[in-house]
């Protein structure tokens, strides 16, 4: 098996483990990334380097990864180690649920919850944490919309404002980040805050993976 160095091995954790991936990171500190960075900024080495790394290192991540997170495999389960009701999605296009994670910190309202469907690294996958102010989308998705026309994010795509069940959030169609002269597939995410709730959806990778449109349908059947 391929040897893992230590930077590409964090940089591999942030994500699988469910980063925060939204754009109220600056208000929010125990979010631990900023979804930009994945989608197009590209201010974070290690995040570039966790890209472009092989399935067989992203697994070796997850692995080491979900070691230190409770496991369950239903959401009534898991609901009993967090600070609200957890929803998981009636869509048939999520596939077959591969398992729950939460975190283990000891205030359960700083616990987050990954879900994976279909495979834990190539598969759709669903993070919720709690978040008690609900984010400006508007005010974000202009700054963002600006950085996108200045040329300053990597990805062949910009963020769009989204409704889910009449509530706000922001997301964006899968493609592409070009780094280091590298065409480099990424998924497509949407992300909606919900009483207290931020949920992150996000599907596969490339072209041809999860649409946005399909997304929100994904997210829809949660309601």
């Amino acid at each position: 098996m391929k040897k893992i160095s230590k930077l590409s091995l964090i940089s591999l954790f942030i994500i699988v483990s469910g980063a925060g991936l939204c754009f109220y990171y600056f208000r929010a500190p125990h979010v631990e990334a900023d979804y930009r960075v994945v989608a197009g900024q590209g201010k974070s080495g290690a995040v570039m380097m966790m890209l472009q790394s092989s399935d067989e290192e992203r697994r070796e991540a997850f692995k080491s990864w979900a070691e230190n997170q409770y496991f369950f495999q239903s959401e009534a389960e898991a609901s009993k180690m967090l600070p609200f009701k957890l929803k998981l999605p009636k869509s048939a296009f999520c596939g077959e649920l591969k398992g729950i994670y939460v975190s283990k910190e000891a205030m359960p309202e700083e616990r987050t919850v990954k879900v994976f469907y279909q495979d834990e690294v190539n598969g759709i996958s669903l993070r919720a944490a709690w978040l008690p102010k609900c984010p400006n989308y508007e005010e974000n998705l202009k700054k963002d919309e600006e950085l996108f026309k200045s040329g300053v994010y990597k990805s062949d795509k910009p963020f769009v404002a989204v409704r889910i069940n009449g509530l706000q959030g922001f997301g964006v169609e899968p493609g592409y980040n070009f780094i280091d002269g590298e065409k480099i597939p990424r998924p497509g995410f949407i992300s909606w805050w919900d009483q207290g709730l931020c949920y992150e959806l996000h599907g596969t990778k490339g072209e041809k993976g999860t649409s946005l449109q399909r997304l929100l349908e994904i997210a829809e059947s949660m309601y």
